[in-house]
């Protein structure tokens, strides 16, 4: 009997050493982390100070700027990850929401949810809003002559690309800054050799690494322009699709293309990658970028199939052209092809060679997505297909665009380009609208594709005006200062020729 308790008294011992260096192993390091390498962490928020005040003297701001606490409202959460989950904000931004309870982030998020539905007007005032809260709430300064770009302008590759834009602007003084300081994070960031050229060759420009970004960038919030909310010297709203417009226009007039971003290092590596597949440097070159993903909550529009291109893809290579297909690999694969090599599934799939390609090829085909207008900014001619958001869509030089059709229910043909390009379908990227409910959405068919194939090798080849004065394009053009847009992008003769009733 004393033998078998001292056994158990030994037995529960034991177990209660296990149960402790059990206890040890599984929560004490989760509660580490936790209080020195979280975001909210001792560590971070003293990496986050450090960078803070390295930044208030690369800005000269006053006194140290510090993050706007503000009350969470619980319910616009649950409306805005509900509206996310269905990727239309249509609904959404319906409905009548209170903006004094709102933190600046979640006003963000609102803007958001305006612009994807296609109320800019909306989009911009509660963007207004949450720069005026953040402010009130700051004591600093920043200098009128110093542009401070953050993580908006680095998130997406689209935004990205506009950094080159803003600086041209800024350069050929229609925009009011000296001094461009572009924040960023160590990842992710869309095209890092993209951003770190930009960084080693524009003299006025200069890339921030920051960490603890997240600490660093709500106590800078308040300084930093949102794409959406550059003014010009005349005080007049640049968003970030005007400011693609004006640029683009700006440098057609005295044609200049992005060359000092490239590097003899970057291309000769490009050149010895390309002569992998056999295409040497005097072949000519087509590259296709097909939006196919799922990011950006409301913007399925965009997406495309990119098996509605093959007939172009041959076209192409029976000229005696190549084609690279470009993009990432959640893109669904393309057939094997002589000639054709499908990138986005390449084991040399990389930023530096994306960035190679963007100023490489004879002409691009795209669609709606930041991967297409990069080849605008390197003068590289582009067809944009099945192209949405017709009213806000950007010039590019010597570049047309295919704009996608839509069918009312018991319609024979598809709207007239009056209508849905002053409906929603026209200013957003969402797949559904009130009042256009059952609305069928017609892609670009393979023969819409082959003959902007033609139309631009023509193009390339004659001196015909770059901007045609048809009749389609000026009602685009009335249509579009209607509705207080003024882009200026060229609908696709060969589209509007075999679509006649869009111009009925």
């Amino acid at each position: 009997m004393v033998k078998r308790l001292w056994f158990l008294l030994l037995r529960a011992e034991r177990l209660s050493r296990i149960h402790r260096w059990h206890f040890f192993f599984r929560y004490v390091p989760g509660a580490v982390i936790r209080r020195y390498v979280s975001q909210e962490s001792l560590l971070t928020r003293f990496l986050a100070q450090r960078s803070i005040t390295h930044l208030q003297a690369k800005l000269s701001l006053t006194s140290r700027p510090r993050a706007a606490t503000n009350q969470d409202d619980l319910e616009f959460n649950q409306k805005y990850e509900a509206a996310e989950r269905s990727n239309s904000f249509s609904e959404f931004a319906r409905q009548n929401i209170n903006t004094s309870r709102l933190s600046p982030r979640q006003l963000e998020l609102l803007s958001h949810v305006y612009f994807s539905s296609g109320a800019f007007g909306a989009g911009t005032r509660v963007l207004e809003q949450a720069r005026s809260v953040r402010l009130a709430n700051q004591h600093s300064e920043l200098s009128p002559r110093i542009a401070l770009l953050g993580l908006h302008w680095t998130n997406a590759l689209g935004h990205l690309l506009n950094i080159e834009r803003f600086q041209q602007l800024c350069k050929a003084g229609e925009l009011p800054y000296d001094r461009i300081v572009v924040l960023t994070q160590q990842f992710p960031i869309p095209n890092r050799t993209f951003l770190l050229r930009l960084g080693e060759s524009t003299p006025n420009l200069e890339v921030v690494e920051v960490n603890a970004v997240t600490a660093v960038s709500r106590a800078l919030e308040a300084f930093a322009l949102h794409p959406s909310l550059v003014r010009d010297r005349c005080g007049n709203l640049l968003d970030a699709h005007a400011l693609w417009d004006r640029a683009a226009w700006m440098t057609d007039e005295s044609p200049e293309t992005s060359t000092r971003l490239m590097t003899e290092e970057i291309k000769q590596r490009g050149d010895e990658t390309l002569g992998k597949w056999g295409i040497g440097t005097q072949d000519e070159v087509v590259c296709l970028h097909v939006r196919s993903g799922s990011s950006g909550a409301g913007r399925g529009l965009a997406n495309s199939d990119v098996m509605t291109y093959i007939p172009a893809i041959k076209k192409i290579l029976a000229g005696g052209r190549q084609v690279i297909r470009m993009g990432d690999p959640s893109m669904p694969k393309l057939p094997a092809i002589d000639g054709l090599v499908d990138l986005a599934h390449s084991a040399e799939k990389s930023p530096w060679l994306d960035f190679y390609l963007w100023c490489r090829p004879r002409f691009a085909i795209g669609t709606c997505s930041g991967g297409s207008e990069a080849f605008p900014i390197f003068g590289i001619p582009t067809v944009y297909t099945n192209t949405t958001g017709v009213a806000r869509y950007p010039f590019a030089r010597r570049s047309f665009i295919l704009p996608k059709l839509f069918r009312r229910p018991q319609s024979r043909l598809p709207m007239p380009l009056s209508e849905f390009v002053a409906s929603p379908f026209g200013r957003s990227d969402a797949l559904t609208h009130k009042s256009f409910g059952g609305v069928e959405i017609i892609d670009n068919t393979p023969d819409d594709i082959l003959a902007a194939v033609n139309e631009m090798e023509n193009l390339l080849i004659s001196t015909d005006s770059i901007v045609p004065k048809t009749a389609a394009q000026m009602l685009l053009m009335e249509i579009r200062e209607s509705l207080g847009r003024s882009e200026r992008s060229v609908l696709s003769r060969s589209f509007i020729d075999a679509h006649p009733y869009l111009i009925a």
